[in-house]
């Protein structure tokens, strides 16, 4: 399976990331509780997971990444697929014996 990195997006706050593909959500990273910091150090902290989210986009592409990640994937694509099948098959009745 190629996977696309436009497939791919990330949502990013101070306190962390969470990573969707296809619309699905597949996971992320955070901190515990809710951040405290102010001005730069927020900034920055945003930039961090930013790249954190980025990487692991990277590495999900390139077939590598977080297990539960890749689960996830092969989950929604599997999910995607049926129900394409599903409208295929109701948009060509004539095909269904």
């Amino acid at each position: 399976m190629k996977l696309s990195k436009e497939d791919f997006k990330a949502s990013i706050t101070a306190e962390g990331y969470f990573i969707t593909y296809k619309g699905k959500g597949i996971g992320g990273a955070s901190i515990l509780g809710k951040s405290t910091q102010r001005g730069k150090a927020r900034m920055r902290q945003m930039h961090d997971h930013a790249t954190s989210a980025q990487r692991e986009i990277d590495q999900l592409v390139s077939g590598n990444g977080a297990k539960y990640m890749r689960d996830a994937i092969k989950n929604i694509d599997d999910l995607l697929e049926d129900e394409a099948l599903r409208a295929f098959e109701k948009s060509h009745p004539e095909l269904n014996p």
